[in-house]
């Protein structure tokens, strides 16, 4: 008969005459302030052989309310291991990285520090996705992966994916608690860009509500919590947007107050967000020259005139110096010419035989925002100069008979003494020279530029840097006095082209 460890002596020896001393079974006992021990809950184990008592741990029952009224949400969750996982994120996962493949430039076009900088990158690396963010990230990827294998089955099936990254989303929203998750703007900005490449309504409405939507919740949220991580990288997305916007809309943002320039940033700004900067505000010079209109005083008129033009001095100004800090950090010259004299990418008519090509996609996304900046400037510097000179011509025949305030105006004013109505000439303001052929040299070199950003290296990088820019240069081509009917039928072709590549929105500005 086997020995059954016994103890203080093993029965079975005992029976088959062997002589057996058992053994001594260790108890370990942790101590915890987080237990009790209940005298009533001692169990007791009678064995043959003797007695044994064992003492039973049990937990404090108030315990667990009381944490319950700490951490409410955090005790909801039921945290156990599930039987089975689900095939779904399988697939998730799967399209994420076909996604992936064909969404950032090849290795050949270096993006500095594009691993901080992009907001999906940022997503995938996030141990759990809310619900809203994983249907929104699915419809992108499901409808970009349909539109470049022509899979109208993918197409279709990533609208109900959009739908219910809505209803997600609204649901997230109205939950205080999660109204401030950084994942809620990252659904945002996922929605936002699903109606960039797809625009389902065939119209700028639902990019425009997301938008606004993406800048309210990140107003309320406030500067400093964007300094890093996935938050930073959606403040730097919505830069962008809101660069479009502030010129389409005419008026200023919230972005361009001081602390929106400062606190985001743990670190040193790259020369791009510095341009940022200087773009951004650039829309005060619309508000400034709207302002005009509604003045009725010739006096104040010629003042706000003089102002207005002194802001977009002090603009080109910073552009230059932004251009001249720029040039050094890059090894060669920032383009070059390139003749061409076959159809374009897009198989239509070029508007120029020479194109400029980039050494990098990071310079050439600096640079051609350089010229946006600069056609901007020139092109309210003319508009302002032509205007004042219609006010000019108005007043001629009674500028006479208004009072002299050359002493009046202060030397440190914008426009200093000429904003005086009887004696302002036009000749005491700086010409204007090579800034009124804006529409033939700025705007050209952002046109000249478009082959670059349509080569199939780039991806979907090259065509969301250049649809903002060439929809702003044909919107002014229309303003501007001339013939521009060639040009604004380029600028039309190539949007339309860019909208079959995947960008629907362009068709549509």
């Amino acid at each position: 008969m086997r020995c059954d460890l016994g103890q203080p002596g093993c029965q079975n020896c005992a029976k088959s005459g062997r002589v057996c001393s058992g053994y001594y079974r260790p108890h370990t006992f942790v101590l915890s302030k987080d237990v009790v021990l209940a005298p009533d809950d001692k169990s007791v184990t009678e064995f043959d052989s003797g007695l044994v008592l064992v003492s039973r741990w049990r937990a404090d029952p108030g315990q667990k309310d009381r944490a319950q009224a700490l951490f409410p949400r955090l005790l909801q969750h039921d945290t156990s291991i599930p039987k089975e996982v689900s095939p779904s994120h399988a697939y998730r996962d799967k399209l994420f990285e076909l996604f992936l493949d064909h969404r950032f430039p090849a290795k050949d076009q270096p993006v500095p520090a594009l691993e901080k900088r992009d907001w999906i990158l940022q997503v995938l690396e996030l141990p759990t996705l809310t619900p809203g963010l994983t249907h929104a990230v699915l419809a992108v990827c499901t409808a970009h992966i349909g539109r470049r294998n022509n899979d109208n089955v993918l197409l279709k099936h990533s609208l109900p994916l959009y739908g219910q990254g809505l209803r997600d989303l609204q649901r997230a929203l109205c939950d205080p608690s999660w109204r401030d998750n950084e994942q809620t703007l990252a659904a945002i900005s996922a929605l936002l860009l699903y109606e960039l490449s797809e625009c389902p309504g065939n119209t700028v409405d639902g990019y425009m509500s997301h938008y606004n939507g993406f800048m309210e919740l990140l107003r309320l949220r406030g500067p400093k919590s964007c300094r890093s991580g996935l938050a930073h990288s959606l403040f730097l997305v919505l830069r962008l947007h809101t660069v479009f916007q502030g010129l389409v809309r005419r008026s200023a943002s919230f972005l361009i107050e001081p602390s929106w320039i400062q606190n985001p940033w743990g670190s040193e700004k790259s020369h791009f967000d510095l341009l940022l900067d200087i773009v951004l505000e650039l829309p005060v010079l619309f508000v400034q020259s709207d302002a005009i209109a509604k003045i009725a005083c010739p006096q104040e008129r010629l003042k706000k005139f003089l102002e207005t033009i002194h802001k977009g001095q002090r603009m080109e100004s910073l552009l230059t110096t932004w251009l001249a800090r720029f040039e050094p950090s890059v090894n060669g010259p920032l383009y070059y010419p390139e003749l061409k004299f076959t159809e374009n990418a897009s198989g239509g008519y070029r508007l120029s035989s020479i194109v400029f090509q980039f050494p990098a996609f990071f310079v050439a996304q600096n640079v051609v925002y350089y010229w946006l900046g600069l056609l901007i400037v020139h092109a309210h510097l003319c508009f302002m100069y032509n205007g004042l000179e219609r006010l000019m011509d108005a007043l001629a025949s009674v500028m006479d008979t208004y009072a002299c305030t050359c002493d009046s105006t202060s030397e440190n004013e914008p426009g200093g003494p000429a904003a005086c109505v009887r004696h302002f000439n036009l000749k005491m303001l700086p010409p204007l020279a090579h800034r009124r052929n804006w529409g033939k040299t700025t705007a050209y070199n952002i046109c000249q530029s478009i082959d670059y950003f349509l080569q199939e290296d780039l991806r979907d990088f090259g065509t969301t840097t250049v649809i903002p820019a060439l929809a702003i240069v044909k919107t002014y081509w229309g303003l501007w006095p001339g013939d521009w009917t060639r040009e604004i039928s380029w600028a039309q072709h190539m949007l339309k082209d860019i909208m079959a590549r995947g960008s629907g929105i362009a068709g549509h500005l």
